[in-house]
């Protein structure tokens, strides 16, 4: 389908389209799988395995284990439900605004200013923290860097259930509002189908007046100070 024969109709309401929110279900399989690797580690690290070890082994111990076997048996029964379930969180797209359905989040079009593509990002709705890139290294190498390689590990384990290829890039889209809305719609452009992302740029050129190809390509976390480089 060539993006220049693509139309697109509104309805009465603005309704144009609407696309699969694949960044929901990255995201939180993505942080499913950081805890549980992590609450594993402390395991083998401090008991050789022995949950039960762990668990007696003092008050630090006993909530690790409750607490972290509670969220880990809740995540992975939530996310299978999900995956199970025919109605899927949505993205929708209308004339003067996207919504978003999990989180009921409505961006006006005329409130968005900045637009990026992030190649490794996995966040679903809230942005990446607007920090300098001199915290932002020092944070990975105070031990932050686990946590991250964990969640690009989680995106690459992701990959192989669904996707088009084995990678641990996202390309998430992210449209961010001028007003630093903590939320901002995000769209793994590496998940999404060949007829989304064609409707995707249309969308874009129609009501944003920007192409998705020439948009600024960041890796992880969003630039320390405002670009304003969506200006409708």
């Amino acid at each position: 389908m060539d993006d220049k024969n693509l139309e697109l109709i509104p309805d009465k309401d603005g309704f144009l389209f609407e696309i699969e929110d694949h960044s929901y279900l990255l995201h939180n399989f993505c942080m499913w799988f950081t805890l549980t690797s992590l609450i594993i580690f402390l395991l083998f690290y401090f008991k050789n395995g022995d949950i039960l070890a762990l668990k007696n082994s003092g008050y630090h111990g006993n909530i690790l284990v409750t607490v972290g076997g509670y969220c880990i048996v809740v995540g992975a029964i939530g996310i299978s439900i999900y995956i199970l379930r025919n109605k899927k969180e949505e993205i929708q797209f209308y004339t003067n605004y996207i919504y978003r359905t999990s989180n009921k989040l409505k961006v006006p079009l005329d409130n968005v200013e900045e637009g990026y593509i992030a190649k490794y990002n996995t966040f679903s709705n809230e942005i990446p923290w607007r920090i300098s890139t001199f915290y932002f290294i020092l944070g990975i190498l105070l031990g932050n860097f686990i946590i991250l390689f964990l969640i690009i590990l989680g995106r690459f384990v992701y990959s192989i259930f669904k996707g088009k290829r084995y990678t641990i890039e996202t390309n998430n889209l992210l449209l961010l509002q001028k007003n630093y809305n903590k939320y901002c719609i995000s769209i793994a452009l590496n998940i999404a189908s060949k007829e989304e992302i064609e409707k995707l740029n249309q969308y874009l050129n129609q009501y944003l007046h920007t192409d998705m190809n020439n948009m600024e390509k960041i890796l992880y976390k969003i630039p320390e100070f405002k670009r304003k480089n969506i200006i409708i």
